[in-house]
């Protein structure tokens, strides 16, 4: 392989590309059974990150030898960003495997034999690091990205154990929404704060040796790992709040308005007396966990499709108010 001129350095770049895509992407969405319609190419993001870090690197002007040593650095950084985009998929595919629940057994095998090759691959790479390469520089990012693959898949991994659990369990697991809600939000924030310490160190970096491919860099990375993520973040704490104000602002069915409605909650088809029973403005019975959990995906009531997530007072007395007076049920 050449790369002593930018135009071999383009082919060689859209070559490795190419058979990185076919080789071990497409494999392993093959092996997930991923449809057709759901799958991701990475040929563009491994093409484009190459390029720039061969070109910020300066891997044409090096000598033979120090050219393979960047070579081999580079390498290190391409093979982390191809786990994190497996990495990804997996934690995918094993929350929707854990919330269908009924898939075969093979697909669930598949999963999970791609999640513990990924926990290993990841932690042996970073005990060969922390044994070997200490002192480069290059590796603290791919030490950054292995933790947080390790820390995301292994909270992937505890998710998609209590949805089975809760779909295997007898009782409804009503406190599981909040459960599932603070492991992401867990994940989302080790994922931020991985993200700001690349940035920073980067940023520190930049006063040593600056170039204007590497404050790209920098801004790109602040853009998508960490201004995007607070954003996301923060939407939808907010939305949150909204469905727990939203929820609360219902008032409490009685005993005689639940004895006399009897039936199940439609959302989780368990008897409506087994847990706190919320009356929509509709007039429909529904249990708070439930209500909540079906609010955070669509905004309409499940039996009539009335619109029942809106703007509502933000005053804070205003749930504690509508919980104490009772309304007087029309049938």
């Amino acid at each position: 392989m050449s790369f002593e001129n930018f135009v071999a350095l383009c082919g060689i770049t859209s070559l490795l590309a190419y058979i990185v895509d076919k080789s071990i992407n497409d494999v392993v969405q093959k092996f997930l059974m991923i449809p057709d319609a759901e799958q991701n190419s990475i040929f563009r993001m491994f093409s484009q990150l190459l390029m720039l870090l061969s070109v910020q690197f300066g891997v044409t002007s090096l000598e033979s030898e120090e050219r393979y040593k960047m070579i081999f650095s580079i390498s290190w950084m391409m093979g982390i960003s191809v786990l994190s985009k497996i990495n990804a998929q997996i934690c995918q595919k094993l929350v929707s495997l854990s919330i269908m629940g009924n898939v075969s057994y093979n697909n669930h095998a598949r999963a999970l034999t791609v999640a513990f090759l990924t926990l290993i691959i990841s932690s042996t790479w970073l005990t060969f690091i922390f044994n070997s390469y200490v002192s480069e520089n290059w590796l603290f990012p791919v030490t950054i990205f292995n933790i947080e693959i390790l820390i995301s898949l292994t909270i992937s991994l505890v998710i998609y154990v209590l949805n089975l659990i809760h779909y295997h369990c007898c009782t409804v697991w009503y406190e599981l929404y909040d459960y599932i809600y603070y492991l992401q939000s867990l994940k989302s924030i080790v994922t931020l704060v991985l993200a700001v310490v690349v940035f920073a160190k980067g940023f520190y970096k930049l006063f040593e040796s600056g170039s204007i491919l590497r404050l790209l860099f920098l801004f790109v990375h602040f853009y998508h790992n960490v201004w995007c993520q607070i954003v996301l973040g923060w939407g939808l704490l907010k939305k949150r709040k909204l469905i727990y104000d939203c929820v609360n602002s219902l008032p409490i069915a009685t005993t005689e308005e639940v004895t006399e409605m009897g039936g199940c909650c439609v959302i989780c088809l368990n008897d409506v007396a087994k847990h706190i029973v919320c009356v929509t403005r509709c007039n429909h019975f529904f249990h708070s966990y439930c209500l909540r959990k079906w609010l955070n995906e669509r905004r309409t009531c499940p039996i009539c499709h009335r619109i029942i997530l809106t703007l509502i007072n933000t005053d804070a007395e205003e749930p504690v108010r509508a919980r104490e007076r009772r309304r007087v049920h029309t049938h």
